[in-house]
């Protein structure tokens, strides 16, 4: 079934196509619709996928600058399209290269989260599964109090929370423990914590 901005787009293209005699040519995601407006100037109209609004619309002075915006147009697509299968490359080398195998067991990692203030969790490593997999466990930590309601904590390893759950690696050397938290692996350093109340 087609959505409203495809509908929209289809019955666009083919009033101009039937009613003004546009010529449509299909190039990558692009449509792109070339006419004549009442007053004689070249026209053009350039679609992008599925939108509902073109990307461009406009006329010139002649179809030679027409047909060189044509070629912009394009252009760009095409420079989308290497860029899209490049960043696609990157990242599948990089899941590729994920692996439990470099991580000991007692490594620490560490995420912050919260709204109005910083929340900061520490998660130490109990086992491992598979080839990305990591059983983890919430230890406590520590906060020496630097200013008004804030200070620096640091992790309490083996002063574990709760019960050990499996999480799988992602890229970066890290991994979500929720919605709300991701972790990487603690740097060693203290980090900002604040409270209020």
């Amino acid at each position: 079934m087609r959505t409203k901005p495809e509908v929209q787009q289809a019955s666009e293209v083919a009033y101009l196509v039937n009613e003004k005699g546009a010529k449509l040519e299909e190039y990558k995601t692009l449509k792109i619709l070339r006419y004549e407006m009442v007053s004689g100037k070249p026209s053009l109209k350039v679609y992008r996928g599925k939108s509902a609004k073109p990307v461009a619309n406009y006329y010139y002075s002649s179809v030679e600058r027409l047909e060189e915006s044509v070629r912009q147009y394009k252009e760009g697509e095409d420079r989308a399209e290497k860029w899209k299968a490049q960043r696609k490359a990157e990242r599948a080398e990089a899941r590729a290269s994920v692996s439990n195998e470099n991580v000991e067991l007692g490594t620490i990692y560490h995420g912050s989260w919260g709204y109005d203030q910083t929340n900061n969790s520490y998660y130490q490593v109990v086992g491992k599964f598979g080839k990305k997999g990591l059983v983890v466990q919430e230890i406590g930590h520590s906060v020496e109090q630097t200013g008004m309601m804030s200070g620096e904590s640091v992790p309490a390893a083996n002063c574990f929370k709760g019960e050990p759950f499996r999480r799988l690696l992602t890229t970066g050397d890290g991994f979500s423990v929720d919605s709300v938290v991701s972790v990487r692996r603690w740097n060693g350093e203290p980090h900002y914590d604040s409270w209020y109340a």
